[in-house]
């Protein structure tokens, strides 16, 4: 029988055999890691694999070549042009051996659609893949730790290591990571304000531009608590249309919190037809992430310059404007 050898690198270290093989086989769904443990399939270091064996840094894992033939292959990120490739270029804003920040561009998802492959997800594993830090990890597989919309930019954490991941989602649970985001409402919003809206899940569309017409002011058992803070810092016209560019700092992460808060309460987002705004261009920036204390290393905050087509969007509308936004 033929064999395909896996070296363990140092995030493997101390995890169990089950757990590295399913990493190892997450291309392939057909395989019971169980059942080729208990049939005696896999070796490590040359020994038939205990089925709660722990793994070590540097150990050599055999799994039986046969079963690797069906893998699915990683859906390839794919470019019809120069212009495309160089739109989906992911730009650092800080990256070290735990946390990979970028600025995300608006118009692509962070993961795959059934859609379309094309995700930020999928260019971060095609990246990883072809790096020499993917020597350092069988069972860890960087990807992004929290959601932006598809047509939001901004700030967005992608784990480099499983500490890296941990201590993210631990202090994002403990609400010790504060997010702030800028966009364009509809109308003057003329003073700070914080919505407590409850929002339901079948008030969630997939499709950004299909109306939706129920209310997120949801007092049935499923609805969800919410918190979002509005603050206005400039006013402008666009077509003869008001509208405010607002900070949103959110204390909860629901599905399109933001928008969904600020068309209930009479700001939709200029362009989300999806909740009642006209039609037009979408600005929904992620503009800084700040971190706590003891981050492994990650810088206290974050931001994210604004695209282009949101700052020359402001530049020619807003009233008043010297160019400056200080998040």
């Amino acid at each position: 029988m033929d064999f395909e050898d896996f070296i363990a690198g140092k995030d493997d270290n101390d995890r169990k055999i089950d757990r590295v093989l399913k990493s190892i086989f997450k291309e392939n769904k057909s395989v019971n890691v169980f059942e080729i443990l208990r049939k005696n399939l896999v070796k490590i270091n040359g020994s038939k694999a205990r089925k709660n064996q722990v793994v070590k840094t540097n150990d050599k894992i055999s799994v039986p070549s046969f079963l690797l033939e069906n893998r699915i292959p990683l859906s390839d990120f794919k470019s019809d042009s120069a212009a495309e490739r160089e739109k989906y270029k992911l730009e650092t804003l800080f990256k070290n051996e735990n946390l990979w920040i970028i600025n995300k561009p608006s118009g692509i998802n962070v993961q795959p659609s059934e859609k379309s492959s094309q995700s930020i997800s999928n260019i971060v594993l095609l990246q990883w893949k072809n790096s020499p830090e993917s020597r350092n990890s069988l069972s860890f597989t960087p990807a992004p730790l929290h959601r932006l919309d598809k047509l939001t930019s901004g700030v967005l954490s992608i784990s480099q290591s499983l500490d890296g991941a941990r201590w993210f989602s631990q202090e994002m649970k403990n609400h010790n990571i504060s997010k702030k985001y800028l966009g364009v409402i509809q109308g003057i919003l003329k003073e700070k304000v914080h919505w407590t809206d409850k929002i339901s899940k079948n008030n969630y569309t997939e499709n950004f531009y299909t109306v939706h017409k129920s209310t997120i002011l949801d007092k049935n058992e499923n609805s969800m608590s919410s918190s979002t803070y509005a603050t206005p810092l400039f006013y402008g016209k666009w077509k003869g249309i008001s509208f405010t560019l607002a900070e949103f700092n959110i204390e909860t992460g629901r599905k399109h919190q933001i928008r969904l808060h600020s068309s209930a309460n009479g700001f939709p987002f200029l362009g989300d037809t999806a909740y009642g705004g006209i039609k037009g261009p979408f600005f929904l920036h992620a503009a800084s992430l700040v971190f706590p204390e003891n981050n492994l290393g990650v810088p206290e905050k974050v931001n994210a310059p604004l695209p282009e087509a949101f700052y020359d969007f402001l530049k020619i509308n807003l009233l008043n404007w010297n160019g400056e936004i200080i998040i």
